[in-house]
């Protein structure tokens, strides 16, 4: 069903290309706030860039700066940091309304992690860091290394391992969380749901952690089932209404265990290998779910799909080693190298910053994971 587009007016916060496309495909009009800048704005009613606040106040009076090009029918948070803020802001302008409640709880990692641990969710043991007060306690009670998170992050970032009390102590503030050190692949589920049900369920297999993402995972690498029903349990305890959800785990070998949640898409090129392996647009999907329009998901995969993200480390790029190899292989259907000899690369802070990557797609499990084998062997950087 493709909705007509002066019946809707959308409130983008969070950047997201694919999302922006999606609604420029439905002929949606939209505006986008956003805290970075963006390289076209052609398309857009308005941009505005800045950080997103966490108070009523701060977000009221950013909003005032899309007075103009409202009123808006819908607000989407495309990013992390726009989650709670956008939840505010549907109400606020009147827009489809979520629960401010939830949105809390699928930002703050303290929220996330007491709400579900009430309710019997099987997780890694944690502490808030502003109720520490002496460090030898902490590692006492969680061992070493202790991983110190920052609770309104993801993708990686503002995470800590430490493995002194003294550390511990100087780290304890009310923004963190201190959480148990746990050695276990892991998995995510990604969900699309509308007025309260799962329509659409697709596992990723983190073949190897920030580098490599696999959709849906190969065959008995991980408990499907078992996975699935705990995204259930944890979707159903936080009552979620709409949109996408992205929970990431622990494969332990005491069982699967909660990690966190976020109401958004997911990043590491998920999104891209979900419309690829289920032959749908994912951005499509996410936008119908937001605007409560039907949408027909596959029963099943058609094919298996790989992210192979590129970050050599820091330093700089003195040679790029054997591309050309790795970006024609028969199962890559996209490649883009962000970088050339010479390059300046940055430590990575999250999994969303990258030197480039390539995206593979075959409808044979065993023939997708040899080429990812293939790209790790033979792509390689000189670094200094």
């Amino acid at each position: 069903m493709k909705p007509k587009g002066n019946a809707y007016r959308v409130l983008v916060m969070g950047y997201r290309q694919g999302l922006c496309d999606a609604l420029s495909r439905l002929d949606i009009p939209y505006a986008v706030w956003t805290e970075k800048g963006v390289k076209s704005s052609r398309k857009m009613l308005h941009l505005h860039v800045q950080k997103f606040p966490r108070t009523r106040q701060q977000i009221a009076d950013t909003l005032l700066v899309f007075a103009q090009t409202g009123p808006f029918s819908h607000v989407i948070a495309g990013s992390e940091a726009a989650v709670y803020c956008a939840s505010v802001a549907r109400r606020l302008l009147s827009a489809r309304l979520s629960n401010n409640s939830v949105a809390l709880r699928c930002n703050d990692k303290l929220h996330m992690k007491s709400y579900l641990s009430d309710r019997n969710i099987p997780m890694t043991d944690f502490v808030a860091g502003e109720k520490i007060e002496d460090g030898s306690s902490v590692i006492d009670n969680l061992g070493i290394p202790v991983v110190v998170k920052a609770r309104h992050e993801s993708g990686g970032r503002g995470i800590v391992l430490v493995k002194t009390s003294d550390d511990i102590t100087r780290l304890a503030k009310r923004t963190r969380i201190m959480e148990r050190f746990i050695s276990a692949p892991e998995a995510s589920v990604e969900s699309f749901i509308n007025n309260g049900e799962i329509l659409f369920s697709s596992t990723t297999q983190y073949y190897l952690k920030k580098h490599i993402n696999v959709v849906p995972a190969l065959p008995d690498s991980i408990p499907q089932e078992a996975l699935l029903e705990l995204n259930k349990r944890v979707l159903t305890a936080l009552k979620i209404k709409w949109g996408i959800t992205h929970m990431e785990v622990y494969l332990s070998e005491k069982g699967i265990l909660f990690g966190e949640i976020a109401l958004r898409p997911p990043g590491g090129y998920i999104m891209e290998l979900i419309s690829k392996s289920y032959g749908f647009s994912s951005w499509d999907a996410l936008l119908h779910m937001e605007l409560d329009l039907p949408f027909t998901f596959p029963d099943s995969p058609t094919y298996y799909s790989a992210a192979c993200i590129i970050h050599p480390g820091a330093g700089t790029v003195q040679q790029i080693n054997n591309w050309n190899q790795v970006s024609s292989l028969p199962s890559v259907f996209k490649s883009k190298l962000k970088v050339t000899a010479g390059t300046r690369i940055s430590e990575r802070q999250g999994v969303g910053e990258d030197a480039g990557y390539l995206l593979l797609v075959n409808s044979e499990a065993k023939i997708l994971a040899q080429e990812i084998e293939k790209v790790r062997q033979t792509l390689d950087f000189t670094m200094s």
